[in-house]
């Protein structure tokens, strides 16, 4: 039973031997045991940790996703205003360069 003073050989001759191992065996048990408790909540910690850390990373891998998807549409809306700008541009050509009249911009 406790190999500390092999008490729990022959209980009849010494018995509070066995009771002062038993103490010291169920001490340490205890501390065993809240130890293993400890290990398993950090582990699991861990984990936690780490699956948060997936899902911080899942989001913004979709952030940026998002955001080149939008500034490739603003691209393409500010290219479109470009043309449309250019388009408007050629049609106010027709005045001289040489005139120095700034009402008629």
């Amino acid at each position: 039973m406790c190999k500390q003073t092999g008490g729990g050989k022959n209980i009849q001759s010494a018995p509070k031997q066995m009771d002062l191992c038993m103490d010291v065996c169920i001490k340490k048990k205890k501390k065993k045991k809240k130890k293993k408790k400890k290990k398993k909540k950090k582990k699991k910690k861990k984990e936690k940790r780490k699956k948060k850390k997936r899902k911080k990373r899942k989001k913004k891998k979709k952030k940026k996703k998002k955001k080149k998807k939008k500034k490739k549409k603003k691209k393409k809306k500010k290219k479109k205003k470009m043309m449309m700008i250019d388009d408007d541009d050629d049609g106010d050509d027709d005045h001289d360069d040489d005139c120095d009249n700034d009402d008629f911009n």
